[in-house]
């Protein structure tokens, strides 16, 4: 391995020096864009002073496979919409940060907590389970107590313009599920 020479320490630890001075500015200030944001998350006090974190490292670090990023970024949208209505600031739920991906290419990204997005998840779970079990009841037999009620009452009373083929006990109704009111 080679020996790095003075100069290239001295680089290095200037380097980091300078990159904990933005990181300890911003976090004064409020204004993330001046470092690097994906460098200063790898360091472990990172994650204490400022708990702030990005959509992908949330799904990447949780081990996130049911839910795409995509349902994430809608919901958190529709969260940002209903913030904006009440009159909040939007900084409660996300705070811009810089991605610097090579020394000519940088990107803006959203810096979520971690809590807001845990909480979005568990919505998107609870909403995706509630949909199977919709799918679930449609896809089950329905069986009509009030149509079966109706047809033996028109057998008894003898109505006339009843029909034969429809009216027949073995062939099911249609319903949704839901029951008219009284």
């Amino acid at each position: 391995m080679k020996k790095e020479t003075t100069r290239q320490r001295h680089n290095r630890l200037f380097k980091e020096k300078s990159q904990a001075t933005k990181v300890v500015w911003a976090l004064e200030t409020g204004n993330h864009l001046h470092y690097d944001f994906s460098v200063a998350s790898k360091k472990k006090g990172m994650r204490f002073l400022f708990g702030r974190i990005m959509l992908r490292q949330f799904i990447r670090e949780n081990d996130i496979t049911d839910v795409k990023e995509g349902q994430f970024r809608y919901r958190l949208g529709k969260l940002l919409e209903k913030i904006r209505k009440r009159g909040l600031d939007d900084s409660v739920l996300y705070t811009l940060g810089l991605f610097q991906r090579s020394k000519q290419f940088s990107s803006i990204v959203y810096l979520y907590s971690p809590i807001v997005l845990e909480g979005i998840y568990q919505q998107i779970k609870e909403y995706e389970s509630a949909k199977a079990d919709k799918k679930l009841v449609k896809s089950l037999p329905c069986v009509d107590d009030d149509a079966d009620a109706k047809r033996a009452k028109k057998r008894v009373s003898g109505a006339s313009g009843a029909n034969p083929v429809t009216d027949s006990p073995l062939v099911e109704s249609k319903c949704t599920g839901h029951k008219k009111a009284p």
